[in-house]
């Protein structure tokens, strides 16, 4: 329905080590359009908690995000099918 991905990456590394390895976590979260605004913020308020975490830790917390909207059916096709193979998959 009227969803999005919201793909949140989470760059971790070491502040002490000069050339370290950068470690990546990657959210990627189904959001209904609804709950949009709830869940960013909840979304938030973790990794802020995790930035003093590590922080405690000696680490460098970088934080990108990027929201990526679900392909909509439109009903310019006069096929359906890749409509109803995108609601499968979701």
């Amino acid at each position: 329905m009227g969803s999005s991905f919201m793909v949140t990456f989470l760059v971790v590394r070491p502040v002490l080590a000069s050339r370290s390895i950068i470690t990546i976590t990657i959210f990627i979260i189904t959001i209904h359009r609804h709950l949009l605004h709830t869940s960013i913020i909840i979304i938030y308020i973790i990794i802020s908690m995790m930035q003093r975490v590590m922080q405690l830790l000696a680490m460098e917390v970088v934080v990108v995000y990027t929201i990526l909207p679900v392909h909509h059916c439109r009903p310019r096709s006069s096929t359906r099918r890749p409509c109803a193979l995108a609601n499968e998959r979701s």
